[in-house]
């Protein structure tokens, strides 16, 4: 049941930072453009999106903008 609740468990921004740095640290170990790297280089890249969710307030792309 613990493992069912954590799924549904929105990460928060202190957990998508530890896991940015372990990735980057592993991403720097790697040869560079190596498959391993292209690998951690999109999972850091989600992660930073992830962090940017939180981060940043959702845009109201029906607000009308004002010129």
């Amino acid at each position: 049941m613990n493992e069912q609740r954590r799924e549904t468990e929105r990460p928060t921004r202190e957990s998508l930072m530890r896991a940015h740095r372990a990735a980057t640290e592993r991403r720097r170990v790697v040869p560079l453009g190596g498959e391993e790297y292209q690998q951690l280089a999109a999972e850091i890249a989600r992660i930073e999106i992830a962090i940017a969710g939180i981060e940043e307030p959702p845009a109201d792309r029906f607000e009308q903008r004002t010129t």
